[in-house]
């Protein structure tokens, strides 16, 4: 659900996505927030979700398919917004995922290992 709602985000036309984030200093902000929550959830999804978990997928391999999932997402959708008026991909757009993606998993994880370490 949540990389529905950054799909729809992305292919807004600039003038509505410069009206709701006005200052350019919020942009990467932005991109980290949304990708750290996106990875957060995926995380959890992928540790805890019942199709999921009799894989029993280590930490780092939770944390490596995250990551190159919030990649890939994060590639397309910087990809679409070629085709969008007034916007304009951005590789920097895709390192400012990558932060947030990595921070989220990153926070899930020592969260994890965390509660785990006390039982």
């Amino acid at each position: 659900m949540w990389a529905g709602l950054l799909l729809f985000w992305a292919v807004q036309p600039g003038w509505i996505t410069n009206k709701i984030l006005p200052k350019e200093y919020l942009h990467p902000f932005a991109h980290v927030i949304s990708y750290a929550i996106f990875a957060y959830l995926m995380s959890f999804y992928l540790r805890f979700g019942r199709r999921v978990a009799s894989y029993r997928m280590t930490d780092f391999k939770i944390f490596a398919l995250v990551i190159a999932a919030c990649l890939m997402w994060g590639g397309a959708t910087e990809w679409l917004q070629h085709y969008i008026p007034e916007r304009v991909p951005d590789l920097l757009d895709v390192l400012w995922d990558s932060i947030g993606a990595t921070a989220g998993s990153l926070c899930f994880t020592v969260r994890h290992r965390l509660r785990h370490r006390r039982k």
